[in-house]
Parts: structure tokens; sequence; C-alpha cells
């Protein structure tokens, strides 16, 4: 079952930590103090989102490897692919232009990424039949 999720707010901080970064371009020391440690929290937010996603798509009948290969050169473009191929199948309802579509959103544009990957699961989920166990 997929679970509804907030639109990560993680993801809106990095946007404000890059628009902090920019407009403090004559005093940069605030803005390098605190990039490297917000761009780290996106980065295991990022990690945990996709693991998590990719469980819930795996539970769909997806058949997406071990998510050990983000973190492997090359691996990683093919686990990227198995994701968005799941992804546009079983979320997207099988339209075969969105797996291209998906693949280039995740690989090359990521914050963006996540905020529409997410809605279109809350989307899923809002119209899914709860259960109460």
């Amino acid at each position: 079952m997929i679970q509804k999720r907030s639109i990560p707010l993680i993801t809106l901080f990095i946007f404000s930590t890059l628009s902090i970064i920019v407009t403090t371009a004559e005093h940069p020391m605030p803005a390098i103090i605190f990039a490297p440690g917000a761009l780290i929290a996106y980065m295991i937010f990022y990690l945990h989102w996709l693991v998590t996603t990719k469980n819930e798509l795996n539970c769909r009948g997806a058949s997406i490897p071990t998510a050990w290969f983000i973190i492997i050169p090359f691996l990683n473009i093919y686990f990227f692919y198995k994701y968005s191929q799941a992804f546009s199948r079983y979320i997207l309802n099988g339209k075969a232009s969105t797996t291209l579509g998906c693949f280039l959103l995740i690989f090359f544009m990521q914050p963006i990424a996540i905020i529409i990957l997410q809605m279109q699961l809350n989307k899923l989920a809002r119209s899914e039949p709860t259960s109460i166990d």
C-alpha cells in the first residue's frame, strides 16, 4: 500500500539554501557554513526516500534491484532505469514514454523529481481504499 507523504520539506529547504548562497555572495561565510550541512541532509533524505518508494513499488510487483546499486558507478544508471520503469508501469499506468521522462527527471533533476513523483504517489494513495489492520 502506498503511503501518503507530504512534499519533502528538505527539498524546499535546499532551494532556500541555494537562494541564501546567491544573496550572500558579498558575505559568503554564513552560506559556506550552512550549505554543506544542508546538502548532506538532502542526500540522506533522498536516499531514504528512494529506498522507501522502491520497497513500495516492489510490493506492487516491480523488480527494482537492491538500493546498494545507487552508490556503485554505472549500476546506479541501471537502478534508476529500473526504478523509472516500475514507477511508470505501476504508478502512471504503463505509459511507455513516461519511462524515459521519469529516468531523465530522477537522474538529472533530483529535487524536482522528488516533488513531482511524490505528488503522483499521493494521488494514488488518495484513490486507494484504506484498510484498518
